[in-house]
């Protein structure tokens, strides 16, 4: 009885919120920004997207500055001379910028994926360090753990530049931006001095 009663009290005691709906917004505008490796805008390109969840036709790029649908895409740009560069988009805010690096093309079987590789000098004991390499332009991280020795290596990586992170679960040991190198024997070994 006490329950109820105590109940009825706060339910009167208590105004009533004015509840306000708030608009879905239904669209946003994406943006690209197509640069080729040396940073210099590209503007010759055909982009297409072609919208994964909900599933629904492709959508032809036509301007720099788009109204697009929200929903997750597959992003797709050919031009002439470069590699088709593809990356998964999610459209879910009123404005969204893509910067996306195009890699010359080539004819054949093209050029091997480059890579990073180094050598950690004063290495912390008993700590587990992990590398990662984030390209300055575009997406596609790679990361992998240092061995015991220091020596660590990131492959599958576009020739781009990289920020090469050097971590441990919880701190940041060394950053760096770095140009990513040919695979093979005679491939640079970066050597990092870390901080005692």
């Amino acid at each position: 009885m006490r329950f109820v009663s105590l109940v009825l009290l706060l339910s009167t005691a208590l105004p009533a919120a004015d509840c306000h709906s708030i608009p879905v917004l239904q669209d946003g505008q994406l943006e690209l920004l197509v640069s080729d490796l040396t940073g210099q805008q590209h503007h010759d390109y055909r982009a297409t997207l072609t919208s994964t969840v909900p599933p629904r036709a492709v959508t032809p790029w036509q301007s720099p500055k788009q109204k697009i649908p929200y929903g997750k895409y597959v992003l797709r740009i050919e031009s002439a001379g470069f590699k088709t560069h593809e990356q998964n988009v999610e459209i879910s805010a009123p404005q969204t910028e893509i910067r996306a690096e195009l890699e010359l093309g080539s004819l054949g079987c093209g050029e091997p994926p480059s890579l990073i590789r180094g050598q950690i000098q004063n290495l912390p004991a008993k700590q587990e360090i992990w590398a990662k390499a984030v390209p300055l332009r575009g997406a596609g991280s790679v990361e992998s753990r240092v061995h015991g020795s220091g020596y660590f290596e990131l492959r599958g990586l576009r020739y781009t530049s990289y920020i090469l992170i050097l971590s441990t679960a919880d701190r940041i040991l060394h950053q760096q931006i770095l140009f990513s190198q040919k695979p093979g024997p005679n491939a640079p070994i970066t050597n990092i001095q870390l901080s005692p």
